[in-house]
């Protein structure tokens, strides 16, 4: 029996812990650099319903946007963005997927992907995620 205590101790001191500590949070799980959007944005479903909403933050391949609609995980969508940024307006025509999903009191929150869009839009949103415009 000792010899079962003793390798049991001697798994649980090589064994990692995994704490929050040690998970990296959203920015570091990321492959591209995000920042604070709050631009005006349109989704355009697959039967033709236009839904407002707004950009959260932006990131050259994704967006975070609030909208008083849900969408299913998978759902591919137009997702038009009318960027205003140091007194120039951009209008962003981007196919998305909806990633993700979740609920608060007064809207839902939408994770993003961008699926195709054109290189001057990537380009601009590359650009403004690493702040060098």
């Amino acid at each position: 029996m000792s010899g079962t205590v003793n390798n049991q101790q001697e798994l649980l001191e090589n064994t990692f812990e995994i704490t929050e500590i040690n998970l990296p949070d959203g920015a570091e799980r990321r492959q591209h650099s995000r920042r604070v959007a709050r631009w005006t944005a349109t989704i355009t479903t697959r039967d033709r319903n236009v839904i407002q909403c707004q950009t959260q933050d932006v990131s050259e391949s994704g967006a975070s946007i609030t909208s008083s609609h849900d969408f299913r995980q998978g759902a591919v969508v137009v997702l038009q963005i009318q960027s205003f940024y140091k007194g120039s307006k951009k209008n962003l025509k981007i196919l998305a997927e909806v990633k993700r999903s979740s609920i608060s009191t007064t809207h839902y929150t939408l994770g993003v992907y961008f699926r195709d869009l054109s290189e001057g839009s990537h380009h601009f949103l590359k650009q403004y995620c690493e702040n060098e415009i």
